[in-house]
Protein backbone atom coordinates (compact mmCIF):
# COMPACT_ATOMS: atom_id res chain seq x y z
CA UNK A 1 0.00 0.00 0.00
CA UNK A 2 2.94 2.35 0.67
CA UNK A 3 3.86 4.78 3.33
CA UNK A 4 0.65 7.15 3.99
CA UNK A 5 0.91 10.65 5.25
CA UNK A 6 -2.16 11.81 7.60
CA UNK A 7 -3.61 14.83 8.49
CA UNK A 8 -4.36 13.77 12.25
CA UNK A 9 -6.01 16.70 13.78
CA UNK A 10 -5.18 20.45 14.01
CA UNK A 11 -5.76 21.42 18.30
CA UNK A 12 -6.21 24.87 19.07
CA UNK A 13 -5.54 27.22 22.41
CA UNK A 14 -6.29 31.10 22.64
CA UNK A 15 -3.34 31.80 20.59
CA UNK A 16 -2.05 28.92 19.76
CA UNK A 17 -2.82 25.79 16.84
CA UNK A 18 -1.08 22.56 17.36
CA UNK A 19 -1.08 20.79 13.99
CA UNK A 20 -0.39 16.53 14.44
CA UNK A 21 0.43 14.59 11.19
CA UNK A 22 1.48 10.77 11.16
CA UNK A 23 4.00 9.56 9.11
CA UNK A 24 4.04 5.81 8.68
CA UNK A 25 4.26 5.32 12.31
CA UNK A 26 5.58 8.36 13.47
CA UNK A 27 3.86 10.62 14.67
CA UNK A 28 5.07 14.98 13.80
CA UNK A 29 3.64 17.94 15.52
CA UNK A 30 3.79 21.80 14.62
CA UNK A 31 2.85 24.33 17.33
CA UNK A 32 2.20 27.63 15.93
CA UNK A 33 2.08 30.82 17.95
CA UNK A 34 -0.05 33.60 17.45
CA UNK A 35 0.16 36.48 20.13
CA UNK A 36 -2.68 38.57 18.55
CA UNK A 37 -4.95 36.02 17.59
CA UNK A 38 -7.60 34.96 19.56
CA UNK A 39 -9.15 31.75 18.15
CA UNK A 40 -11.66 31.20 20.75
CA UNK A 41 -13.31 34.86 19.51
CA UNK A 42 -12.91 33.70 16.17
CA UNK A 43 -14.92 31.01 16.53
CA UNK A 44 -17.16 32.74 18.53
CA UNK A 45 -17.74 35.40 15.28
CA UNK A 46 -17.50 33.00 12.32
CA UNK A 47 -18.55 29.77 13.81
CA UNK A 48 -16.44 26.43 14.63
CA UNK A 49 -17.11 25.13 11.39
CA UNK A 50 -15.63 28.04 9.19
CA UNK A 51 -12.78 27.75 11.55
CA UNK A 52 -11.91 24.16 11.11
CA UNK A 53 -12.03 24.91 7.52
CA UNK A 54 -9.05 27.63 7.92
CA UNK A 55 -7.37 25.32 10.06
CA UNK A 56 -7.33 22.62 7.66
CA UNK A 57 -5.58 24.84 5.42
CA UNK A 58 -3.17 25.57 7.47
CA UNK A 59 -2.46 21.74 8.50
CA UNK A 60 -2.01 20.46 4.86
CA UNK A 61 0.29 23.41 3.71
CA UNK A 62 2.45 23.18 6.95
CA UNK A 63 2.10 19.34 6.40
CA UNK A 64 4.27 20.11 2.94
CA UNK A 65 7.71 19.75 4.30
CA UNK A 66 6.82 15.88 5.38
CA UNK A 67 6.57 15.66 1.47
CA UNK A 68 10.46 15.39 1.85
CA UNK A 69 9.87 11.69 3.41
CA UNK A 70 8.29 10.63 0.22
CA UNK A 71 4.82 9.05 1.24
CA UNK A 72 2.87 7.40 -1.71
CA UNK A 73 -0.79 8.29 0.10
CA UNK A 74 -2.22 11.35 1.81
CA UNK A 75 -4.64 10.43 4.12
CA UNK A 76 -7.54 13.49 4.56
CA UNK A 77 -9.13 11.84 7.61
CA UNK A 78 -12.17 14.38 8.81
CA UNK A 79 -10.82 17.19 6.79
CA UNK A 80 -11.58 15.03 3.48
CA UNK A 81 -15.07 17.08 3.16
CA UNK A 82 -12.80 20.29 2.79
CA UNK A 83 -10.66 19.10 -0.54
CA UNK A 84 -11.75 20.33 -3.71
CA UNK A 85 -10.91 20.31 -7.20
CA UNK A 86 -9.34 23.99 -7.27
CA UNK A 87 -7.26 22.73 -3.84
CA UNK A 88 -6.35 19.67 -5.77
CA UNK A 89 -4.63 22.03 -9.07
CA UNK A 90 -2.88 24.30 -5.87
CA UNK A 91 -1.62 21.22 -4.12
CA UNK A 92 -0.62 19.11 -7.62
CA UNK A 93 1.73 22.03 -7.94
CA UNK A 94 3.08 22.33 -4.38
CA UNK A 95 4.19 18.75 -4.89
Amino acid sequence: MGVILRLIDCNRSKHNLTLLYQYDEIIFTTSLWYSTVDFHQLEAEYGQEYLEKIYFHILLFHGLKILSLKPTHLDLGKYAKYWHENLQEIWDRSV
